[in-house]
């Protein structure tokens, strides 16, 4: 994005450093958990960001129903922080929810985690495999990667549980675990059934 600028010489072009808002999918009342995503933008890149948490989605997307219930939440958040400055939104979550709805509710440039991460990934290889929380990769990432798409696994970290949820914050959820062993292992939080 670039601005006009007036100077004593007259009226020149200097870039400006374009704000980023980022729709986060997991509803958290953590601040730091919530900002967590935009540092790096910050840190590395100078981006200017700010994130929000769609509401009512404690354990995020991770199937179709969850995914039906947060689409309308996302585009209203995405409304609201275009009107609150966001230059370009980033939905995160590697399944893209809603983004296509997203790009036409907003005047701004909206980018799907899943869809960047695929889209980068063709420029670093041939054969591409894909990590997820789900045994299946998402359809737009499938869609991007043609057929230089070779497989996807949910890594046995991704376990969902089967009865209990995590009562503790998350920070402390690795001192003392809320559910069993035999349900997750340590490296990773679960994934809601």
């Amino acid at each position: 994005m670039q601005s006009t600028a007036s100077s004593a010489s007259g009226p020149s072009l200097m870039p400006t450093v374009p704000t980023v808002g980022i729709i986060r999918v997991l509803t958290s009342d953590d601040p730091t958990a919530v900002a967590e995503q935009g540092r790096p933008l910050e840190r590395h890149y100078g981006f200017p960001t700010f994130s929000r948490c769609i509401p009512g989605q404690p354990y995020g997307i991770h199937d179709q129903e969850s995914e039906r219930c947060a689409e309308p939440k996302i585009v209203a958040l995405a409304r609201e922080m275009a009107a609150e400055g966001a230059d370009t939104i980033i939905i995160s979550c590697a399944a893209d929810p809603a983004l296509e709805r997203t790009r036409e509710a907003v005047d701004v440039p909206v980018l799907g985690a899943g869809a960047a991460a695929a889209a980068v990934s063709l420029g670093l290889g041939t054969r591409i495999g894909v990590l997820g929380i789900t045994d299946e990769a998402p359809p737009g990432v499938r869609a991007i990667l043609g057929d230089r798409f070779t497989g996807a696994v949910r890594p046995r970290c991704a376990v969902r549980p089967t009865s209990a949820r995590p009562t503790a914050p998350r920070r402390s959820w690795r001192r003392r675990p809320a559910w069993s062993s035999r349900e997750r292992t340590p490296c990773c939080w679960p994934v809601p059934a």
